[in-house]
């Protein structure tokens, strides 16, 4: 009996390893972003902590008599969820200052916070069950333990990491903030603790504190889940030197949406959308955009496009730019991965969508088996801190053109660093061997501490059309204008690109723009509270 209840242990313990992980990287992201030193930081020290969990492990079981090491085993997954709990309380005011001192370093410092005990020592019971699943019922208490039959082991636990991906990811977080997740993994631990001790072979003293700790789990958990609510926190003379609330907090399995409210002298709602840390939209509670990317794109469309009467949105974002082409007349079709942005963006940005179809799938996916052909395509896909990789590449825009008629127009948003054009020219040489060439717009950096900022691109599906008369024609608020025609203002017609495609098999864009994510990420974390940080 005891034996099961040791590998019923291991199973789930084996799943609360692999669900932190996970959980670890979405609670980081606001913070760190997702580039690739990120992931080294998250990989390196839940690889190190293993390692170390296992070596200690195995000595103890060597060294330590049969009780101690009983004992140790059943504290451990109790001992960890207390960790979890402390992590819980400090994280949320901690990580945006470790943030700001160094992205690199303070994901790694941010990783060993949350990872690092309990890694060790949920590690460390692989070992420690070997040897015990050995005991003879004749041993004396004093006798030294082995640790052979690992594979046994292994097996059951790899078994309970399985289950703890697939339930993280599917039932935990689509449903719930990370913040509530990680609690959630706390009481988990706690409750297999203090249930695998009733039976198990142990001084009442032990065994009583063992109870202690899960009970401390459970004191501590529940309070913090039920008292900690970022609703309630007024940020007075922050962005914009306004008052600001958050009003929602939208989990789901590609990142956390925050909208954040400010409400001026006459009542008027004004709504910052947040998705994993970085601001996505500035808009009224009516809908009317207060950024100027949203009227470049929609003018550019349709200054490219003339009478374009069928559109392809891919990205929806606060579902702005769909709705004011929907009002010219323009039948639109969304491709959105996310179906969370839908229902923010229609509970807080006035969004219509029964207006449009729309598409929940990847946006390589759909271009690869589009169901029409559009005469305006606007590409506006953003991921963490930046376009995903596999919608940079020729193959995608080879499919993307089969998407469009000849003669259509498509115009995209995206981020360069201006002082290392060197990586933007990879982009800008797949656009050209794909449609040829085409037009290259951006604002003036405005923002003097990165470099970071705006380009927006429109090219054709065939040759442009003569005559483009780039006068901006429709409603905005007054001090848009000036900033659209800036953004005209510096305008290239790109040809020749002194730089290599980017292709599925070669694809350096991420590498190349780690500078400016890792600086555009952290302007970001200086003009965000840390409650709007916390998922």
């Amino acid at each position: 009996m005891n034996g099961l209840i040791r590998l019923w242990v291991i199973f789930i313990t084996g799943g609360v390893v692999l669900a932190l992980e996970l959980i670890t990287s979405r609670i980081m992201t606001p913070y760190f972003g997702v580039s690739l030193y990120i992931w080294a930081s998250i990989l390196s020290i839940t690889l190190l902590f293993l390692a170390l969990g296992y070596a200690i492990g195995g000595w103890a079981v060597g060294h330590y008599h049969r009780s101690r090491v009983r004992f140790l085993f059943y504290l451990a997954p109790a001992l960890s969820a207390l960790w979890l709990v402390g992590a819980a309380i400090i994280y949320p005011s901690l990580f945006k200052a470790i943030a700001l001192w160094d992205l690199v370093m303070g994901s790694f410092v941010a990783c060993t916070i949350l990872l690092s005990f309990p890694l060790f020592y949920l590690s460390a019971l692989n070992p420690f069950v070997v040897a015990l699943i050995q005991e003879k019922p004749k041993q004396k208490e004093n006798e030294s333990l082995s640790d052979h039959g690992v594979g046994h082991v292994l097996f059951i636990s790899t078994l309970g990491s399985v289950a703890g991906v697939l339930a993280t990811t599917f039932l935990i977080l689509p449903k719930v903030t990370n913040y509530t997740a990680l609690l959630i993994l706390a009481v988990i631990l706690a409750g297999v603790s203090i249930v695998a001790t009733m039976p198990a072979r142990l001084t009442k003293t032990h065994k009583l504190q063992i109870i202690v700790v899960g009970l401390l789990v459970f004191a501590g958990a529940v309070p913090l889940q039920t008292s900690y609510n970022p609703h309630q926190i007024n940020v007075d003379n922050f962005y914009n030197e306004r008052a600001w609330r958050l009003v929602n907090v939208t989990p789901s399995s590609f990142g956390t949406l925050h909208v954040v409210q400010s409400t001026s002298t006459d009542q008027k709602k004004t709504h910052l959308l947040y998705h994993d840390g970085l601001w996505q939209n500035f808009a009224t509670a009516d809908g009317t955009s207060l950024t100027p990317f949203t009227y470049a794109l929609e003018w550019l469309g349709v200054i490219g496009a003339r009478d374009a009467r069928h559109a392809l949105v891919m990205g929806l974002g606060a579902g702005i730019v769909p709705d004011r082409l929907a009002k010219r007349g323009i039948e639109v079709d969304i491709v959105e991965i996310n179906p969370a942005f839908i229902r923010v963006a229609k509970e807080f940005f006035n969004f219509h969508p029964e207006r449009h179809r729309i598409f929940l799938e990847d946006a390589r996916t759909f271009v690869a088996r589009c169901p029409k052909m559009y005469d305006l395509v606007v590409v506006d896909i953003f991921q963490g801190d930046g376009a995903p990789l596999h919608v940079v590449t020729q193959e995608f825009f080879q499919d993307l053109k089969r998407c469009m008629k000849p003669g259509a127009a498509v115009v995209m948003n995206s981020l360069y660093d201006e002082s290392k054009d060197q990586a933007y020219k990879m982009f800008l040489a797949t656009i050209r061997s794909e449609f040829g060439p085409f037009l290259f717009f951006h604002a003036p950096n405005e923002e003097k501490r990165i470099n970071a900022i705006n380009g927006y691109l429109l090219a054709w599906n065939g040759s442009p059309p003569g005559n483009i008369d780039f006068t901006v024609k429709g409603q905005a608020p007054p001090d848009i204008f000036p900033k659209i025609s800036r953004i005209f203002g510096n305008m290239q017609t790109i040809d020749k690109v002194d730089a290599l495609p980017l292709t599925d098999a070669m694809n350096r864009w991420h590498q190349a723009n780690v500078p400016m994510q890792l600086a555009f990420r952290k302007r970001a974390l200086e003009i965000s509270h840390s409650s709007w940080l916390v998922d």
